[in-house]
C-alpha cells in the first residue's frame, strides 16, 4: 500500500468506514486535515510546511529556508522565557519546534493526529476559510514511515536506536470531540 492515499468521501460516515477498512488492513496511520487542492496542483498545500509558505512567501525562495528558520528558532528561544513557564533545554531543537508549532510560528513540521475526527475538525476550519472550497483529508501510513527512516537512515550509516518511536496515543481522545463532529 502505497505511503499516502487519497479517499473521496461524500459524508463524514462514508469516510469513517472507508479509514478503518484501510487501517484493519495495514497498522498504524495519522490524517492531517485541510481544504482539498485545485485539480492537477503538484503540491497539496496540506503538505507544504509554514516555513516553506513564509520563505515563499517572501521572495519565493527556499534556499533560505533553513538560515531563516535557524533566525526564527534564535527569536523565539530568546523570548520565550518571558511568556511560557518551562521551557525546552537550549539543545532540544525538536522540543522547540513542536513549542513553536503550537504557538503558530512557521515551522518545518506539519500537525498530523491519530484521530479522523480531529483531521475532520481542521479540514473544516481551513476549508471555511476558502469559499467553494472542499475539504481534504490526508491518511499517511506511520508504519512505512518509520520503515522508510529506518532504511535511510542506515544508508547514511545513522544510529537506528537513536530515532524514539513514540507510541499511539489513539486511547486519549476526548469522547466529546467524536460526539461532537458524529452529531
Amino acid at each position: 500500500m502505497p505511503p499516502f492515499q487519497r479517499i473521496e468521501c461524500l459524508h463524514f460516515r462514508e469516510l469513517q468506514e472507508t479509514a478503518a477498512r484501510i487501517a484493519e488492513a495495514n497498522t498504524g496511520f495519522a490524517f492531517r486535515g485541510y481544504s482539498a487542492s485545485p485539480a492537477g496542483d503538484p503540491t497539496p498545500p496540506a503538505l507544504v510546511t509554514g516555513l516553506e509558505r513564509t520563505c515563499l512567501g517572501i521572495d519565493g525562495m527556499l534556499e533560505l529556508a533553513f538560515p531563516r528558520e535557524v533566525a526564527i528558532v534564535r527569536e523565539f528561544m530568546r523570548r520565550a522565557h518571558h511568556y511560557l513557564p518551562n521551557t525546552p533545554r537550549d539543545a532540544d531543537w525538536i522540543e522547540w519546534l513542536a513549542l513553536m508549532q503550537h504557538h503558530g510560528a512557521p515551522t518545518r513540521l506539519l500537525d498530523w493526529t491519530y484521530s479522523l475526527h480531529v483531521a475532520a475538525h481542521f479540514a473544516l476550519v481551513h476549508a471555511s476559510r476558502e469559499p467553494g472550497s472542499d475539504l481534504a483529508i490526508w491518511m499517511v501510513n506511520t508504519e512505512w514511515c518509520w520503515r522508510a527512516s529506518e532504511e535511510m537512515c542506515s544508508a547514511r550509516g545513522i544510529l537506528v536506536p537513536s530515532l524514539i518511536k513514540r507510541p499511539s496515543r489513539r486511547d486519549t481522545e476526548p469522547e466529546a470531540s467524536r460526539e461532537l463532529l458524529l452529531r
